[in-house]
């Protein structure tokens, strides 16, 4: 499993594109007691855990999970994921983006000491082939959450788009690796969101008229 997966899947509208918009977030000391806190600001953003399935871990094997567990089992999740020695939990969640019903998962890769954050891509137009319903408030929205979970696990390199980085492509010293750049007053900044929101709608506007 990879960061680029459709782990985080909308509940609202078809899937268009399938890909995730993400934000991986790379730091040091990460560890299974860190993801309550991190579900934690996933629900004052208004997404919670969805009913089942909500938790899985994985050890060596990347396919199958070791641990499956529904969302009023964190507490016990989080003690098995350390007893076990496992390498990636997943979180997924289901809520609410500005105005756009999403999925949303955050993914802890515990070897790389990356967190992922991801949402639909198609959730910027909410799910419909149309540029008309691009709002870059929505992009705000998912950024406002990163910037809380950046902030939690003292984030030092960063990623927020969907060129499909895995967590391998983030390292925690040097000033930039793969595309990642520091997290710093500039990576969640109004002027590198329009950037980024300009670059989804020009490039989409452009495919839907092929």
């Amino acid at each position: 499993m990879t960061s680029g997966e459709s782990i985080a899947r909308g509940s609202k509208g078809p899937p268009m594109g399938g890909a995730n918009l993400e934000c991986l977030l790379a730091c040091e000391g990460l560890s299974p007691t860190k993801l309550p806190a991190l579900i934690g600001i996933c629900h004052r953003h208004g997404f919670k855990l969805i009913d089942h399935e909500s938790l899985l871990a994985y050890g060596d094997d990347l396919v199958d999970p070791q641990i499956v567990e529904h969302a009023k089992s964190l507490a016990a999740f989080v003690e098995t994921m350390e007893h076990q020695e496992s390498r990636k939990c997943i979180a997924n969640l289901d809520g609410t983006l500005l105005d756009t019903q999403t999925g949303l998962s955050v993914l802890l890769d515990l070897e790389k000491q990356v967190v992922v954050v991801s949402v639909p891509e198609d959730v910027l137009w909410r799910f419909e082939v149309n540029a008309e319903n691009a709002d870059i408030k929505r992009l705000v929205a998912f950024s406002d959450l990163c910037r809380e979970v950046a902030s939690e696990i003292d984030a030092s390199l960063g990623y927020l788009g969907t060129e499909e980085l895995h967590p391998e492509d983030m390292v925690t010293s040097g000033t930039e690796a793969h595309g990642a750049t520091r997290v710093d007053d500039h990576f969640f900044s109004d002027t590198r969101l329009k950037e980024l929101f300009d670059w989804y709608t020009g490039f989409y506007v452009n495919r839907w008229k092929e």
